[in-house]
């Protein structure tokens, strides 16, 4: 008895780990696209702001995984400005990621420089 209990502890965790792993959404970001795509990594978007204004209204986990390049925020382009808020995740288990592809670690840049602050 006591080994079935171990063993049915067991599964249930596994199981309980598999589904979480697959109640979230992963999507793609390529700045280096001169087309916006579909979010998918074959397929990716080619904006910051786009991926996280696409994954808002999501009750799952978002990952968006953004390849290596220099995204600029320009104040006069909404395009390229990001804001984020708490409708983009943060409770109930619905969180959104950013993230670089793999291998792109420590090449991603949001370079903000063109913008100004009031002090």
């Amino acid at each position: 008895m006591k080994k079935q209990l171990t063993f049915l502890s067991i599964f249930l965790s596994v199981l309980c780990f598999t589904v979480k792993a697959q109640s979230s959404n992963s999507y793609y970001v390529d700045g280096s696209q001169l087309t916006n795509g579909t979010g998918t990594l074959a397929n990716p978007w080619n904006r910051i702001w786009y991926a996280v204004n696409r994954v808002r209204d999501t009750t799952k986990e978002e990952i968006v995984y953004i390849k290596a390049g220099r995204y600029s925020i320009d104040p006069n382009d909404y395009l390229t400005q990001l804001y984020i808020s708490d409708v983009h995740g943060g409770g109930g288990g619905k969180y959104l990621t950013l993230r670089t592809y793999a291998g792109d670690e420590g090449k991603v840049i949001i370079d903000g420089s063109n913008l100004i602050t009031n002090p």
